[in-house]
């Protein structure tokens, strides 16, 4: 093989090879922004949960005459207006 003959097939399997990461980076780039946007829908529907929480527990509270609560495993509560915090049980 010539060294012309050589250099074209280099120059074509660049070219090859170009073409290939190029369409990988395009293929990326959508699956990056379909991510995106599920992670975005994701953050959206959590957030929308946690003020539902946190209004349904302000509610209650409201409604009982008591006071919103934490217990040490993360379960929110409401604890009576007469009861100390170490007395409540989740």
């Amino acid at each position: 093989m010539s060294a012309q003959t050589a250099a074209a097939v280099l120059r074509r399997l660049d070219r090859l090879a170009f073409s290939q990461l190029c369409a990988e980076a395009a293929r990326l780039a959508v699956e990056n922004e379909e991510l995106r946007q599920q992670l975005w829908l994701a953050e959206h529907a959590a957030q929308s949960w946690q003020e539902d929480a946190m209004t349904l527990q302000q509610d209650l509270c409201e409604a009982t005459g008591g006071r919103p609560g934490l217990t040490v495993d993360g379960c929110l509560v409401v604890v009576p207006s007469g009861e100390a915090p170490s007395e409540v049980r989740a």
